[in-house]
């Protein structure tokens, strides 16, 4: 992780749309009233939400800036996921979206008998062009997805 000055610089990095968030302008609003800083908007939240209370207004702050360290920890620890990848895709039910060639051998072997042989005929075919599939009793191919090159 790359040298962080201190613990908003981290919120700033990892907090889901920092800069488009209402919720870091209320925390910044709160920031204000704890500091005299009483203007704008601040001033409004202070009045009418608050009534002029300062232990409100700290329980308030409190509050936010715990749920604003969760979310910028939440979303630094998915950074450290391994990009996650597409389960249960069975991409015979996308073959428009699969390459010529692909489609080209999954046409071919539509027009065969379902027989184990024709299913191992195209496991071999489809994996020269870097997919693969599977079959079952009925001999019915089903899984088709994309494998790394041998």
């Amino acid at each position: 992780m790359e040298n962080l000055t201190g613990v908003w610089d981290f919120v700033t990095k990892y907090y889901p749309k920092y800069y488009s968030s209402n919720f870091i302008a209320l925390a910044d609003d709160l920031q204000k009233i704890l500091d005299g800083e009483l203007n704008g908007n601040a001033e409004r939240l202070f009045k009418e939400e608050f009534g002029e209370d300062l232990e409100a207004v700290q329980n308030e702050y409190n509050r936010v800036h715990r749920e604003i360290y969760e979310d910028a920890i939440e979303a630094y620890l998915e950074t450290l996921q391994p990009a996650k990848e597409v389960e249960d895709v069975d991409l015979f039910q996308h073959i428009e979206t699969l390459p010529k060639e692909v489609q080209d051998v999954i046409e071919k072997h539509c027009e065969m008998d379902e027989t184990y042989e024709n299913c191992n005929k195209l496991v071999n075919e489809l994996e020269a062009v870097c997919y693969t599939c599977e079959y079952g009793l009925d001999a019915i191919p089903y899984n088709l997805r994309k494998i790394e090159k041998k």
